[in-house]
């Protein structure tokens, strides 16, 4: 088992950098929005967009802490994993596009994409880890030797 939590806490890793860049990107254009071209809705969207930045840095903190879940399979990480990060990433990409349109051109546009695209790559990571324990051989066993992946595989996937 000791695999598997420092696998889990690799994974936790690997999941915070995109993460920790939706946060970052976001108070900056906040801050530089304070008195700048944007308008009071895209203000509002970047406000959400931190928001649900701090709802995804909690979501990979409470859902890949093997101490607080004894037992679980890399299959159950994923898949509790893959369904709570869902929405908050639709609502980034959402809204970074929206405010995107706005700024079109704009010093902010640079900054949105890089949002937009640690959004993708945090939902890129949480499906390769679904797809391997839960497509693999049409398995959802999630143990490593039961014919699913072993960490090694899932920890050479995640750095693609």
């Amino acid at each position: 088992m000791a695999g598997l939590d420092a696998f889990v806490v690799h994974l936790r890793h690997e999941l915070r950098n995109p993460v920790n860049a939706i946060v970052g990107y976001s108070q900056l254009l906040i801050e530089e929005a304070g008195g700048g071209p944007l308008s009071e809705s895209g203000r509002r969207g970047l406000a959400q967009i931190e928001a649900a930045g701090h709802q995804l840095s909690q979501i990979v903190g409470q859902i890949l802490d093997p101490a607080a879940a004894p037992g679980c399979t890399i299959s159950d990480y994923a898949v509790r994993l893959r369904h709570a990060v869902r929405t908050p990433v639709t609502s980034v990409q959402g809204y970074a596009e929206t405010i995107l349109d706005e700024v079109e051109g704009g010093a902010m546009a640079e900054d949105l994409r890089r949002i937009h695209s640690a959004a993708a790559t945090l939902l890129e990571l949480t499906d390769a880890v679904e797809r391997l324990y839960l497509l693999r051989d049409g398995s959802a066993s999630g143990e490593p030797g039961e014919s699913g992946p072993t960490t090694a595989e899932i920890a050479q996937t995640l750095a693609m």
